[in-house]
């Protein structure tokens, strides 16, 4: 279980401002912080496990939380990497298994508020425009999916590396100055769709792109340049997880 800490010393009201309370009045935004409670997570900790029942929904404060899943070969796969102002499990609490999808893991220190799921449900039911943004948020997560299985067929090889270093970056918790790759080049290849020796290929052509590597060592030296040359060329770009991390500047640790 998490060693989640109890705080006050956080400032929620920007939570009034999310999308998924903008057609709420400011009485109705009001009761529901005073149903939330705000939590410190340390790195690594857990927030919920795949497969744990639905029981709230989070508003990220501060920090950085991993979602992903494990395959039925044991493989984990990254969804999604929320940081301040996004809510976690708000489409969760309505599918018929009432179960988390995901594990979440806090990736940098985190204060996370969190609510009841009924508190949710109940203004579903009496507010249009909380089911109006509920379903967007649906609609969009099934588009990028769709969007990303596309996208791979679509990059270059050399843009398909960097996009999966980008994501193994963010979703492992290194830093894009530089990290070890934990996988082997042959696992990568078979990863992404790619012959070896293809791959073997595109990776001297990564340090036109922005990247070096040497050896296992991998260093994201120029983020500009990977978002100009490779993010800005695909159709996802606006709802990648990676690329909204890497764009956003992360806190000390």
């Amino acid at each position: 279980m998490p060693q989640r800490v109890l705080t006050t010393s956080v400032n929620t009201g920007f939570v009034k401002n999310i999308s998924l309370l903008s057609g709420l009045s400011e009485v109705e935004k009001e009761e529901l912080l005073g149903h939330g409670n705000v939590y410190s997570y340390r790195r690594k900790e857990s927030l919920f496990r795949q497969g744990d029942h639905v029981g709230h929904f989070y508003v990220i404060c501060s920090g950085m939380v991993k979602l992903y899943h494990k395959t039925h070969d044991g493989a984990e796969v990254t969804t999604d990497i929320c940081i301040a102002g996004d809510t976690i499990c708000t489409t969760d609490i309505f599918t018929s298994f009432n179960t988390h999808p995901t594990s979440a893991v806090i990736v940098h220190d985190a204060t996370i508020m969190e609510f009841p799921a009924e508190w949710l449900v109940g203004a579903a039911e009496r507010h249009s425009s909380v089911s109006y943004s509920l379903l967007k948020t649906v609609s969009r997560h099934s588009r990028m999916a769709t969007v990303d299985a596309a996208n791979w067929m679509a990059m270059l090889p050399e843009q398909r590396i960097a996009c999966f270093l980008k994501k193994t970056c963010v979703s492992q918790g290194f830093s894009p100055d530089g990290f070890n790759l934990p996988y082997r080049k042959g696992l990568i290849a078979s990863l992404i769709g790619m012959r070896q020796e293809t791959l073997s290929r595109a990776l001297l052509k990564l340090k036109d792109i922005g990247i070096t590597i040497m050896n296992k060592h991998v260093a994201l030296h120029d983020l500009e340049s990977i978002d100009k040359k490779v993010c800005k060329q695909c159709p996802g770009a606006e709802g990648c997880f990676a690329r909204k991390a890497l764009m956003t500047k992360p806190p000390d640790e």
